[in-house]
């Protein structure tokens, strides 16, 4: 197996945060487990999604990015969006964790593959009164998610290839094989496979540690905005349209409020489907101190016209975009991180032009005679 640095993501950089920039950590991103974010929560939405299949007893539902997620010994979906949702809140924090190993090696044991689940945390998250109710919680959500495999395809642009995935979530079949209980404390191990895809294809964000502390049962579109924010922020870091999302473009990354072409079909009740649960999102991640302030703009970032404040019809929405600041951000680390992309390009270039160099020195030297 060959070695793979992690820490440093597919461009390359990447600077761990000081104690100064504790606000902030670097995360591992991946195309294909960030899809589950779209997954809705609502037994209602779920089971409009869901394609049951009797005769082998398992379901199957798409993202908008064509991640199928098969349910085996599929029971119900009441389960399932809030399962999901769990897991997904726990993969952030431990791609978190992994951020920080050297290379694909340290991910065979499975103690590296643990996700510790703080109970403490669960209960304040997910609105579960007691650790007691919180252990159920817990052991419920894992017999769903035990049963989950993701499959996927994804281009690499390295090798232009297209390469398919299957991945289950959990290492073992068994509540004895993949969720431990040492002393009070309960962990996952996740499985080799996931973990590997996660190291490999692999890209930094450095994402907020307020959003480790969002209430997800009351807000669920709020983390994964919070991942699709951070994501466009880091990208368009020293870009024009550093802070600027198309308001299409972030609902691509929520499960719970519905796409314009699915309101425009039905009953075009554009603002109560869709513009009033996402600014309640961002007021909410305003008020926890994730985004430093936000407002609706258009794409040249100039103030909405009256037309498209009063009117929220499928074409005003398809023209609006939404500027937006990180609060806290480490602007320190980026400026070091981009010194050190730029002297990595130099450093490239300037061997480049010395093998090029080499091969035309010969040719120079030739007698002309």
């Amino acid at each position: 197996m060959s070695k793979k640095n992690i820490s440093v993501g597919q461009d390359g950089i990447v600077i761990p945060p000081t104690k100064e920039d504790e606000n902030y950590n670097a995360m591992l991103n991946a195309k294909g487990t960030n899809e589950l974010a779209k997954i809705p929560t609502s037994s209602r939405a779920i089971t409009a999604q869901f394609t049951y299949h009797p005769e082998v007893n398992e379901g199957e539902l798409f993202t908008s990015e064509d991640v199928k997620v098969t349910v085996k010994e599929f029971d119900n979906s009441s389960s399932l969006g809030k399962s999901i949702l769990f897991f997904y809140n726990i993969l952030c924090k431990y791609t978190k964790d992994i951020s920080v190993k050297t290379n694909v090696s340290e991910i065979e044991n499975k103690e590296s593959r643990e996700v510790y689940l703080d109970l403490d945390d669960f209960i304040s998250s997910f609105g579960v009164p007691d650790r007691k109710k919180a252990v159920q919680r817990l052991k419920e959500y894992y017999e769903t998610l035990k049963n989950i495999t993701l499959d996927f395809e994804e281009f690499n642009p390295k090798d232009q290839t297209v390469k398919k995935y299957s991945l289950e979530i959990f290492s073992g079949k068994g509540t004895e094989q993949s969720l431990i209980k040492r002393s009070k404390n309960y962990f996952f191990i996740l499985n080799y496979d996931l973990v590997k895809y996660l190291v490999e294809r692999n890209y930094i964000t450095y994402f907020p540690n307020r959003a480790f502390g969002i209430d997800v049962m009351r807000y669920p579109n709020a983390l994964s905005v919070t991942n699709k924010l951070s994501v466009m922020y880091s990208e368009n870091y020293w870009k024009s349209n550093k802070g600027l999302i198309s308001l299409e473009k972030l609902l691509e990354s929520v499960s719970d409020i519905p796409s314009f072409e699915t309101v425009r079909q039905t009953n075009r009740h554009y603002y109560d489907r869709i513009i009033e649960p996402l600014e309640k999102t961002m007021d909410y991640l305003k008020d926890m101190k994730i985004l430093q302030d936000w407002e609706w703009c258009n794409k040249k970032r100039s103030p909405l016209t009256d037309e498209q404040i009063q009117g929220y019809g499928y074409a005003a929405l398809k023209e609006c975009y939404i500027k937006y600041e990180m609060a806290d951000y480490p602007d320190d680390i980026m400026k070091l991180r981009k010194e050190k992309i730029d002297a990595k390009k130099e450093k490239k270039v300037k061997k480049g032009a010395n093998l090029m160099r080499k091969k035309t020195q010969p040719n120079a030297q030739k007698d002309p005679t």
